[in-house]
């Protein structure tokens, strides 16, 4: 069975409780087709929809080797997670039952654990690179496009921002082990390659799509909800790099300095966001969400 159908299998048991929860960079890289590689809108993916290559799929009678089903990482990751924990308890209670493969895979699973591994500040900083690269893969889907061409896609491109956004929650606050620092800085970085774009592709993300919204909302709620830990003081300096500080700020020996680059840079986004959104009637969450991060962002647990 091949990586990204391992990985996207942990992650559909740990949505139940039977696996702690796993998303590794390598499985989205995998995974995710980029949006260039769909045709036209019509063949985008919306949230509750998979698609399964015919050839792949069991039959009646099984198959003695589990074979790998094509689907959108994202896509599927939220249609998960949005189930209810009995659907998908039955759901893998009766694909069990009917391939003892299955059977075979979840008997051979880690049990749960509330401890993190050594290694967990690496995999905060792999998946908040991972992140940073399909918004950027997303944002830049269009360029090059004619003009007709990027109105027909834009759409499907927003809607693709919005799962990476989500996805971003999910995974780096969400689950157990958390951290709302890490999320963050995972938000920021969609936010600015969104900013980036061509300037009439961020104006409609922003502008018509709204992205800077759910943006912020996300934000709001991962440091209203604040989840930190020691794990990620080693590899704090490599995190931040993400966000192309200056070197000296990766140098700076006490971090309250690079905090405080990191609320600067917060606030700009944020402030960008906003201009291109003046007639949100509530605009002042673009600032709101400044003054809760101010307040709340540490690297530990207090």
């Amino acid at each position: 069975m091949t990586t990204a159908s391992k990985g996207l299998f942990a992650y559909f048991l740990s949505l139940i409780g039977l696996d702690r929860v796993t998303h590794s960079a390598s499985f989205l890289k995998n995974a995710a087709p980029s949006l260039q590689a769909s045709s036209s809108s019509a063949s985008f993916m919306t949230e509750s929809t998979l698609v399964v290559n015919g050839s792949d799929v069991y039959d009646e009678k099984g198959r003695n080797n589990l074979t790998t089903m094509a689907y959108d990482a994202w896509s599927l990751q939220t249609m998960l997670s949005n189930l209810p924990k009995i659907a998908l308890c039955s759901l893998l209670t009766s694909t069990a039952l009917k391939y003892p493969k299955v059977m075979q895979m979840i008997a051979n699973e880690q049990p749960a654990t509330w401890m993190l591994p050594k290694d967990d500040a690496q995999d905060y900083v792999r998946e908040t690179q991972a992140i940073k690269d399909q918004a950027r893969r997303v944002v830049h889907s269009l360029d090059g496009l004619r003009p007709s061409e990027q109105f027909a896609r834009e759409t499907e491109m927003a809607q693709e921002l919005q799962r990476v956004v989500r996805f971003s929650t999910n995974t780096l606050h969400a689950s157990p082990q958390g951290h709302s620092l890490v999320a963050l800085v995972a938000l920021m970085c969609v936010a600015k390659e969104g900013l980036c774009a061509l300037p009439e592709v961020s104006k409609y993300i922003f502008g018509r799509a709204h992205l800077g919204r759910l943006l912020v909302l996300e934000m709001a709620g991962v440091l209203k909800n604040y989840k930190a830990s020691h794990t990620l003081l080693a590899q704090w300096p490599n995190l931040l790099s993400i966000l192309d500080p200056p070197k000296a700020v990766v140098a700076a020996a006490d971090p309250a300095d690079q905090l405080a680059w990191l609320m600067d840079v917060l606030s700009e986004v944020c402030a960008q966001m906003h201009d291109c959104d003046r007639h949100w009637a509530f605009g002042q969450e673009y600032e709101n969400v400044v003054n809760i991060a101010a307040r709340n962002c540490r690297l530990v647990a207090h």
